[in-house]
């Protein structure tokens, strides 16, 4: 299935820096947003004729018989619980009524879980596999990763009791081990409610949830520069000083940092927004004598890597 066009437009403008070397590049979206139906949030809202009386309209039930039964108008909701029908913002009563409908040319419908998955013939709560395939298609990035979960087998009983069912571990584990010796992954779609989403299962355990082939883009083709051997040679040197065969640490150490910060300015009664006016940072331009700043940050990391 072919993928989205490349994104147009940019989602914004960094520096990419390493050692001391600076690169300002731009970022574009890889996925398509909108990708998929296209749902909104709607009140219903009983709808009024000319006189401001409730509309109402002919139902034929079951046995025939026909039932008067209200007219109901959909007012879109915005962002903050806004009626963009009358601009007003909803009540609390009013925000439970809310529901996510399916747009289609007829107009917004509300459609259940329930009734989707009856178009379907993927059971609700399964990992259907579709077949296997080899590891590195997953690694080399072929398919990307959204969501990530573990797997493990079910358990049953309570409290003390509660322990894992041993048929389940044994099927899991003759299955995981296969895929290690064979070097495959498992592609499917996982049911939980509605929707079945494409998913990926690994040969440790780890059952990625990934984005629909569709909803990628297609890279932006790179600009070609004349590019110097020597200069590239010393980017090698750079890389190879940087390189780690340890697992980076990605822990998050700065929420600690910036909520002992919120509570040192709630202690001192300060509740309000910043008077600060903030100024995006302007990309810096690259140095003009790269051999010379590939050799300082090559000099450089190897006397970080020696302390």
């Amino acid at each position: 299935m072919p993928k989205a066009p490349p994104s147009g437009r940019s989602s914004g403008h960094v520096t990419l820096s390493f050692g001391l070397v600076n690169i300002p590049i731009t970022l574009y979206s890889g996925t398509v947003s909108s990708h998929g139906l296209e749902r909104h949030e709607y009140l219903p809202v009983p709808a009024l004729d000319e006189k401001g009386k409730p509309k109402t309209t002919p139902v034929t039930k079951d046995d025939g018989s026909t039932e008067e039964v209200p007219v109901y108008e959909n007012h879109l909701v915005g962002r903050g619980n806004i009626d963009k029908t009358t601009g007003e913002l909803l009540t609390t009563e009013e925000k439970t009524q809310v529901v996510k409908k399916i747009e289609t040319e007829f107009g917004p419908v509300f459609v259940e879980d329930h009734e989707i998955e009856q178009l379907f013939t993927l059971d609700p709560d399964t990992f259907k596999v579709n077949e296997f395939q080899p590891q590195h298609l997953f690694h080399q990035g072929h398919y990307v990763p959204k969501t990530l979960q573990f797997v493990e087998p079910t358990k049953t009983g309570t409290g003390a009791k509660k322990q894992y069912m041993p048929m389940a571990v044994k099927l899991l584990g003759t299955l995981l081990k296969g895929m290690r010796e064979e070097g495959v992954v498992a592609v499917g779609e996982l049911t939980t409610r509605g929707v079945p989403k494409p998913a990926i299962l690994t040969a440790d355990g780890v059952l990625w949830q990934v984005w629909h082939t569709d909803a990628l883009r297609e890279q932006r083709e790179l600009p070609e520069g004349d590019l110097v051997d020597a200069e590239v040679q010393m980017m090698r040197a750079l890389i190879t000083q940087l390189t780690s065969t340890e697992v980076a640490d990605l822990s998050d150490v700065r929420s600690e940092l910036i909520q002992n910060f919120a509570n040192q300015k709630a202690e001192a009664g300060d509740f309000g927004a910043s008077t600060d006016t903030y100024v995006s940072a302007t990309p810096a331009e690259p140095a003009t004598d790269l051999m010379a700043m590939l050799a300082a940050s090559v000099e450089q990391a190897a006397e970080q890597k020696a302390v």
